[in-house]
């Protein structure tokens, strides 16, 4: 219908229109940043007052965000004020940062692109809903950052859906008890049990396997863009739920050199 256009162009075209309506809810840049705070060390140099290691030491600036809760049952009870002010302060830290010399940007819910071992920034993007609020869309657009994702797809596949399954037993089972009226069947009393052991069974999944994942993925991820770029200053912005798993991951061995550097959004 339109010859003279090159091939592909309506869909670029379609596309950027998108991302730019999709930026009329994105967070903005102009909040103050947030400020750092206790660094944390691994302990060899914890150990070390001299710190003679100190040179070789890897800076992993971890901006601990709110972000939009995977749990589908859940989003109505979200704050989503606090979600949108955090949102607005993770994107100055993370320009500020960059304004520093930190232009690396390791972005929890980005699907990682390249090798393990050798990331490679993103490139090409799906738009995203239009109501997202979330700030690694307006980071992803920025040309003086490098951003890598952290996600591999089944692994992010299996986090949702049994983050999409998470309350649905235990609501079951207080349909039950109030079906019973106080006086449930033997029957009732057995499905009542078989649904709690469900809904424990995916909680102590979701809490003791995919979180820490997800967090160790997020560190990897950060130290092997070190190495790629070989920097010893990256930043990684992942869910403020992951902070004790990272704190874990820089003390399994004695001869780590790590610095974790924590923003929080409050």
């Amino acid at each position: 219908m339109f010859p003279f256009w090159p091939v592909g162009f309506l869909e670029r075209l379609t596309t950027a229109i998108a991302f730019a309506l999709c930026g009329i809810c994105a967070a903005r840049a102009d909040a103050p940043p947030l400020n750092p705070g206790r660094v944390v060390e691994s302990q060899v140099i914890a150990d070390n007052p001299n710190h003679v290691l100190e040179p070789y030491t890897v800076n992993v600036h971890v901006i601990l965000q709110i972000h939009e809760t995977p749990i589908l049952a859940r989003r109505a009870t979200e704050d989503v004020g606090a979600l949108i002010v955090c949102q607005e302060r993770v994107l100055s830290t993370a320009l500020f940062l960059a304004e520093k010399g930190v232009p690396a940007v390791v972005i929890e819910g980005f699907y990682a692109e390249g090798t393990l071992t050798n990331p490679s920034p993103l490139k090409d993007f799906e738009v995203p809903r239009r109501d997202s609020k979330d700030a690694k869309w307006t980071l992803l657009g920025r040309k003086e950052l490098a951003v890598y994702g952290v996600a591999i797809r089944y692994l992010n596949d299996f986090s949702s859906a049994i983050a999409n399954e998470l309350g649905k037993s235990a609501s079951v089972a207080q349909d039950i008890e109030k079906s019973a009226g106080g006086k449930p069947s033997a029957a009732q009393k057995m499905a009542v049990e078989n649904l709690v052991q469900e809904e424990i069974a995916r909680v102590n999944l979701w809490r003791a396997g995919i979180l820490p994942t997800t967090s160790f993925l997020g560190l990897q991820t950060a130290l092997a863009v070190a190495l790629a770029r070989n920097t010893r200053q990256v930043q990684l912005i992942i869910g403020r739920d992951h902070w004790p798993d990272l704190i874990y991951g820089i003390n399994r061995q004695k001869d780590i050199r790590v610095r974790l550097v924590p923003y929080r959004c409050s």
